[in-house]
């Protein structure tokens, strides 16, 4: 019998421990998503003169575009972070229901505890769409990896979770334009804007991801800039507190503090435009995001009060 190819539902939990019987405050998926994908091939193969090919480790790599950037979802996915890892359940297959639990005939695969998986992310905003991008990786022992991949013949995962666990009041409706440091655009005068939020990150030795960091760039254009506006945007600086905010249903801030951004400029004027664009760049240390708040902080430095 043919399998099905679709990759139903991606679920993710702290790597701390075993992944939860219930889809309570830990727990996030894709939701509403573009196609998610699973690929396993050899990592590191030992290779002779022949190009002839030993293979040692098999390399699961996840992939999992959500349309959802709601506070609950990147709030865990830092925290998932800071564990350094995540437990994972993936449905790719014919799933049937079943008291207590849904069944696979071929498809549920499970990642937990020790061979909990690597994760990085990456924030996307701009006028045409908005997203996060979770990339989960880890390369097992092929004996290990046969084991995860027949596993998924006879994996559970409790009927309490839904297929897929959507939250439609996660998906932004539009943006607001943050400050850009000390300019202001004006919406009518947009041509482009972008915010990029990547994961910093180094791979260990079975190439699961240690983040450390974000790197952070904020770009916005006008058409139509005047000799006062060119000064302005090329002359840079040290940005301000950065308030991004998130029009989810439940609206938050990302607030980039200041002190880890800079702002340059550039101009350009040619047949087809006179167009100022403002670029803002710089990183922040995973351990000093907070996310306990209404907002999502990220701050570049521990301020120590001196006697």
């Amino acid at each position: 019998m043919e399998i099905s190819p679709r990759v139903h539902e991606i679920y993710m939990a702290s790597g701390a421990a075993a992944f939860p019987s219930t889809p309570a405050t830990g727990v996030i998926a894709a939701g509403f998503r573009n196609a998610p994908s699973i690929t396993i091939e050899p990592f590191n193969p030992i290779t002779d003169d022949r190009g002839r090919k030993k293979v040692q480790f098999e390399n699961f790599k996840l992939e999992l575009p959500s349309l959802e950037l709601d506070k609950a979802k990147l709030t865990n996915a830092i925290a998932f972070l800071k564990a350094g890892g995540v437990s994972c359940k993936v449905v790719c297959a014919g799933v049937t229901q079943n008291s207590p639990n849904y069944l696979s005939d071929g498809g549920i695969f499970s990642f937990e505890l020790l061979k909990a998986l690597g994760i990085d992310f990456e924030i996307s905003i701009t006028q045409k769409e908005q997203w996060i991008k979770f990339t989960l990786e880890r390369a097992y022992k092929q004996s290990d990896a046969l084991t995860l991949i027949t596993s998924s013949k006879t994996n559970t995962l409790p009927n309490v979770f839904n297929i897929p666990m959507e939250n439609y009041a996660g998906i932004p409706s539009g943006f607001t334009l943050p400050n850009f440091g000390s300019i202001t655009i004006s919406e009518l005068r947009l041509s482009d804007y972008k915010l990029n939020i990547k994961t910093k990150s180094n791979k260990g030795a079975y190439n699961q991801s240690s983040v450390h960091g974000f790197d952070v760039t904020l770009e916005g254009a006008i058409r139509g800039a005047n000799p006062d506006e060119i000064a302005t945007f090329l002359t840079g600086e040290v940005c301000p507190d950065i308030n991004v905010p998130i029009l989810t249903d439940a609206t938050y801030n990302l607030t980039l503090k200041q002190g880890g951004l800079t702002a340059t400029g550039k101009f350009t004027n040619d047949n087809d435009k006179r167009e100022a664009t403002v670029s803002i760049t710089g990183n922040y240390d995973l351990p000093l995001v907070d996310a306990t708040g209404s907002n999502i902080i990220f701050n570049s430095q521990i301020i120590v009060e001196h006697e």
